[in-house]
């Protein structure tokens, strides 16, 4: 039953496709490029440093915030044992913060 509204999905879509507007100048790039705001500190990052260490730092960045979970082995629940992570956890949203700012001025 599932593939079969799927496949009606699929040959509706074919038959009366959803204009999305004008097409894109392929050749022309828009004067002010402006990310979603989830991506604003990587933006703010690229302004800031080269492109390949903007690069590097954001996946460093990014790995280290979903690796956190294993880095942490401490067994002790409490915010007083638990000061270094989350200070790390701080700055690091702090810098985010700054970052994104930065990616919003020009």
């Amino acid at each position: 039953m599932a593939f079969a509204v799927l496949g009606l999905v699929f040959i509706l879509a074919g038959v009366w496709p959803k204009e999305l507007g004008p097409p894109a100048n392929t050749i022309m790039t828009p004067s002010r490029i402006v990310p979603e705001w989830y991506f604003l500190w990587l933006f703010g990052l690229l302004k800031i440093v080269p492109e390949l260490l903007g690069l590097f730092l954001s996946g460093l960045l990014i790995m280290g915030v979903l690796l956190l979970p294993w880095l942490d082995r401490s067994n002790n629940n409490t915010l007083k044992g638990r000061r270094k992570i989350l200070m790390l956890i701080i700055l690091t949203v702090c810098f985010m913060i700054v970052l994104s700012v930065i990616g919003v001025k020009e």
